[in-house]
């Protein structure tokens, strides 16, 4: 008999019944399997018909993402694989980590959007002095 450990992580969406958008769950078993191998495969094969993948994986350890939608029902198909030796449900709320994020793409637009106006000023600028010179008589 072989040990197989998994970490699944889900994150809530507005959709998911029950739980608040921004919350992370993260549930970790240790099961007891035959076949490590058979049942890693079978992990990943039933998360990715869920549509959630697999995000490392090593002979003895599997770290999987589930959509929060589906969670519930992964875990519940856990114990058809063998023996759960050890369980834990973890809840992280993610709001601080969304709210900096949305700061700091809003700040990398606002650097972007100075770039652009600058680069269109200077390309004006340089348009208008052509423009200036061909109209005197002269060369570009």
């Amino acid at each position: 008999m072989v040990l197989i450990a998994a970490l699944l992580i889900a994150a809530s969406s507005p959709d998911t019944a029950m739980r608040p958008p921004g919350l992370a769950l993260a549930f970790t078993a240790v099961i007891q399997v035959d076949e490590p191998g058979k049942a890693s495969q079978l992990l990943v094969d039933r998360a990715e018909a869920m549509g959630g993948y697999f995000s490392r994986r090593t002979q003895e350890y599997l770290d999987l993402r589930i959509p929060a939608r589906k969670f519930d029902a992964f875990v519940d198909s856990l114990p058809v694989l063998g023996l759960i030796m050890e369980k834990n449900l973890e809840t992280q709320n993610l709001d601080p980590q969304r709210t900096e994020l949305e700061a700091r793409i809003k700040a990398k637009r606002a650097t972007l959007e100075e770039h652009y106006r600058t680069d269109r000023a200077r390309v004006e600028s340089r348009l208008l002095s052509a423009i200036a010179r061909v109209r005197e008589g002269g060369s570009t």
